[in-house]
This record gives C-alpha cells, structure tokens and sequence, in this order.
C-alpha cells in the first residue's frame, strides 16, 4: 500500500493582536510583570490581563512560581 499517510496538522492558535504582542513581551522576558506590559503597550491594565486570561485558557502560557516572583512559561 503506497498511499500517503495522513498526519494531523495542528491548527494555528487564533490569538488577538494584543494577545501576539503579551506573547512576544513574554518571549523576550520571562519575568515581565502585568505593570510593565501596561507600559509598553500602553493600554490598562484590564487590557493586558485580558490578554493574558485568553493566552492561559489557550494554553499558550502559564504562571510558574509565585505571582510576585513568578516567571511566564510558553507551553
């Protein structure tokens, strides 16, 4: 039998536009807080954890450690 086996492709995440930029904030700093993603991007705070709840309930990210002294891990 010569057909081709079919391999299941994973589907792209479809993430917002400001969940993209949390997750490069993320990938050139692991430690980055909620505070400085505010500034950068500047917008609320409400904004950024939006995207940070909708990364996490992708699971794109999560939370290692403390939320003080925590880092951000990319799954």
């Amino acid at each position: 039998n010569d057909e081709p086996i079919n391999e299941p492709i994973n589907e792209p995440i479809k993430m917002t536009d400001r969940e993209q930029v949390v997750l490069q904030l993320i990938k050139n700093n692991a430690q980055i807080t909620r505070k400085e993603m505010v500034e950068t991007m500047q917008c609320s705070e409400s904004t950024v954890k939006r995207a940070i709840d909708g990364l996490v309930s992708k699971q794109v990210i999560r939370r290692v450690g403390s939320k003080k002294n925590g880092s951000w891990e990319i799954l």
